[in-house]
């Protein structure tokens, strides 16, 4: 199964980020985008120039990209954080 995104260079959150920062609505959202994209965006919040996901425990979820995601996900599974473990741990181990 490949689903095909627009490679433009651009973390997929930057249409959040600009709308929370700036307000913002991507080039040639339509009603319906616009909806969707205030509503997922309050479950965002910008922190010391960062972008964070709120989750329901009250922890906030750092947003990364590119190679910073990929060297984290490498420490993880390498076992610096731990031993190594299975996919859905593995996983669990990455959100937190």
């Amino acid at each position: 199964m490949a689903i095909d995104e627009p490679n433009d260079g651009l973390p997929r959150f930057h249409d959040i980020w600009n709308f929370i920062e700036r307000g913002e609505y991507p080039a040639g959202a339509d009603k319906k985008d616009q909806i969707a994209l205030r509503r997922l965006a309050s479950q965002y919040i910008i922190c010391g120039g960062q972008l964070y996901r709120r989750s329901y425990c009250g922890t906030h979820k750092l947003c990364v990209h590119g190679e910073e995601a990929s060297r984290i996900m490498e420490e993880i599974h390498k076992g610096v954080c731990g031993p190594h473990m299975n996919g859905m741990m593995l996983a669990k181990k990455v959100l937190r």
